[in-house]
């Protein structure tokens, strides 16, 4: 099956800000991402609940919300572009955290793709 969408990483000073996010978390959860992303990447009628979900608002337009649980529930969150056929991974959050450190993750998202829209910011290939 060709790969409709390529999945990558905001970078910040020269990290892969998602890759290093998942490795502060359990095993489990870089594992869940680590078969959902090939399966979205091939099958757009997968973008749906319970995987994916657009934030709603419209300070939150275009964020999408990609969905895991490992005993708790873990949330990444990204955008699609900066080109076609791209979709940016830019902040991540696991849900036993407070309200407003999710919020955060998620307004982390919005600045992130505006950086990368407006090219002061970089991306790498998901791994």
């Amino acid at each position: 099956m060709p790969q409709l969408v390529e999945f990558r990483d905001f970078v910040h000073r020269g990290e892969s800000v998602i890759d290093q996010w998942l490795s502060e978390q359990p095993k489990e959860v870089r594992a869940e991402y680590d078969s959902m992303f090939p399966i979205l990447a091939v099958l757009p009628e997968r973008w749906q609940r319970p995987w994916v979900v657009p934030l709603h608002g419209p300070k939150y337009r275009g964020i999408l919300e990609f969905r895991v649980k490992v005993r708790v529930p873990y949330r990444i969150f990204g955008f699609r572009g900066p080109v076609a056929g791209q979709v940016t991974l830019c902040s991540a959050v696991c849900k036993n955290q407070n309200k407003g450190i999710q919020a955060a993750s998620q307004d982390l998202a919005v600045r992130r793709r505006i950086m990368v829209e407006n090219g002061e910011a970089g991306t790498v290939t998901h791994v």
